[in-house]
């Protein structure tokens, strides 16, 4: 039988033919005051737009020739840097893959020594960026001509100016653990900057605001994408070649989003938790734009749902159907159904789990300790979820040595787990704490330690900084098949830094996060 056919048949038992159990009895569920959804689903099937014809496709070929002529062009090391810089910012990276490969490649098979230093600190801290952004085993040693040996900070220059030390702040937020040349110099241009800003002129100002508030490490590079194209519009030396195929390509991926939201909207309405789990947050389009899973439920046996009271039975089909979906679309491209399930399952399951570890505590009034908080959080983050999920929808043949990946790899989804989780609990603590609920890393750690929130929010901020650089290292030397998934795990740890850079943007749809998804999925650029 059918596996949807035979779980409807189980859960459209009457009620009548069941013995009555303690697990019939419905419990009123404390409110957490989340505001309704703002996202209705006549304005996400609205949602449309006029660039998604072959004419502007054709314009598109058209303009990659264009830049690729660029590439072709670029007189020296400097102005290749700073154009492979603009691709990546513009978000056309993808486009130019082999370009960029070539032409570091080329640059750094005529150096000597990847790790001796450049002309000037903004070449220099551009090219050590964009070495280490793209694999290239670089040291931190090419900055030591530009430090004083006694204090450690940048020998004073006169002629330092501010794109300079904003490029080397940039830069040393790649920096790996042990590198005390890099977190010297962040700590310093931080300071330095931040004192500059009233004195610079508007735009160079936004620049260094947007630098401070999150280096591009940290940034999902599609969220920051309009943003750097409206910047680059104002540059002097602006291409309007590059400019259009940015503003072209932004346009053409935001149709292809709406069509995809259009359809997940659809999707949701169909399954009908909305209406049958009015506790629970209604966010399809944050989710969208984060491409975070649904609900849980630990168990996987069909026959078991008899147990389950009726909104768990709803959570429990939406759940069912739509992971085998998933494991069924994965098989008829690589037939390897049988393989990819457990994984899948086994992802919910700790899911669930972790989850339950804090229901209890909740209803215990229990603080961990700040280790046994995080021993469970990494995995209630729900990042090794998504990382399961994301690794074989990527298309990679299911070998045994791809499905041991993840476990050979438990480190660098630790670290960006952590991120996730600490960067939740900076920007939702002081509205979980209101509402009672567990408490965050933050409590733990206060309590623990006996200090101040905000010296508990600084040891927070520290751990993240180190997860940081545990994922610069560790995104060294991997097979290059594997390098585009490690880009996209990596963007999981930096959405995060998006959603939770000003609160708790996931819950609180009215502020920046909902200006995000009209300035992403709705608000097209003018050409």
């Amino acid at each position: 039988m059918d596996c949807n056919k035979q779980l409807q048949s189980v859960l459209q038992t009457s009620s009548s033919e069941m013995k009555p159990q303690a697990n019939d009895i419905v419990h009123e569920r404390r409110s957490a005051n989340y505001k309704p959804n703002i996202w209705s689903y006549d304005y996400l099937q609205s949602l449309s737009s006029i660039y998604d014809g072959q004419e502007y496709e054709r314009r598109v070929q058209k303009l990659k020739e264009d830049v690729r002529i660029i590439f072709a062009n670029a007189v020296d090391s400097v102005a290749t840097f700073e154009l492979i810089d603009s691709v990546n910012k513009l978000g056309l990276a993808s486009h130019f893959d082999m370009e960029i490969k070539e032409a570091l490649d080329t640059i750094a098979s005529t150096k000597k020594k990847i790790s001796s230093p450049e002309e000037d600190l903004y070449t220099t801290a551009l090219c050590f960026r964009l070495f280490r952004q793209h694999g290239y085993e670089v040291s931190q040693d090419m900055f030591r001509g530009f430090m004083d040996e006694k204090t450690g900070l940048i020998r004073e220059n006169p002629h330092i100016n501010i794109k300079e030390m904003l490029e080397l702040l940039e830069a040393s937020h790649l920096g790996l653990e042990g590198e005390n040349i890099l977190d010297v110099a962040r700590d310093f241009l931080t300071a330095t900057l931040k004192e500059s800003i009233s004195s610079l002129d508007s735009d160079l100002a936004k620049q260094v605001v947007h630098v401070l508030e999150l280096p591009s490490q940290r940034r999902v590079q599609w969220f920051d994408v309009k943003w750097h194209i409206n910047s680059y519009e104002k540059d002097i030396h602006m291409n309007s070649s590059l400019l259009e195929l940015a503003k072209l390509h932004f346009n053409i991926v935001q149709a292809i989003l709406q069509k995809d939201l259009r359809e997940s909207s659809r999707w949701w309405r169909n399954l009908g938790l909305t209406e049958n789990l009015s506790f629970a947050r209604d966010r399809l389009a944050e989710s969208f734009m984060c491409s975070v899973g649904l609900a849980f439920e630990p168990e996987w046996d069909v026959s078991e749902t008899q147990q389950l009271p009726e909104c768990m039975k709803t959570c429990f089909l939406a759940l069912y159907n739509t992971t085998n979906e998933i494991a069924n679309e994965i098989q008829e491209k690589k037939g390897a159904w049988n393989q990819v399930l457990p994984h899948l399952k086994k992802g919910w399951t700790d899911f669930c789990n972790a989850l339950f570890v804090e229901a209890k505590w909740y209803n215990m009034g229990y603080t961990p300790s700040l280790q046994e908080y995080l021993s469970n959080g990494w995995i209630s983050s729900t990042a090794p979820l998504l990382l399961v999920h994301e690794f074989f929808s990527m298309g990679h043949e299911v070998t045994n040595g791809m499905e041991d990946f993840l476990e050979k790899n438990q480190e660098i989804v630790y670290n960006i787990s952590m991120i996730i989780r600490l960067c939740n609990d900076l920007g939702t603590s002081v509205a979980e704490r209101a509402r009672g609920d567990v408490p965050s890393s933050i409590l733990c750690y206060m309590r623990e330690a006996d200090v101040s929130e905000e010296i508990a929010q600084k040891h927070i901020e520290d751990m993240i900084n180190k997860s940081w650089k545990k994922i610069n290292a560790q995104c060294f030397n991997q097979l290059p098949m594997l390098q585009s998934f490690v880009n996209i795990a990596t963007n999981n740890a930096r959405g995060a830094h998006s959603l939770y850079q000003y609160g708790d943007g996931f819950g609180v749809q009215d502020r920046d996060t909902r200006k995000n998804i009209v300035s992403l999925l709705v608000e097209p650029l003018v050409l």
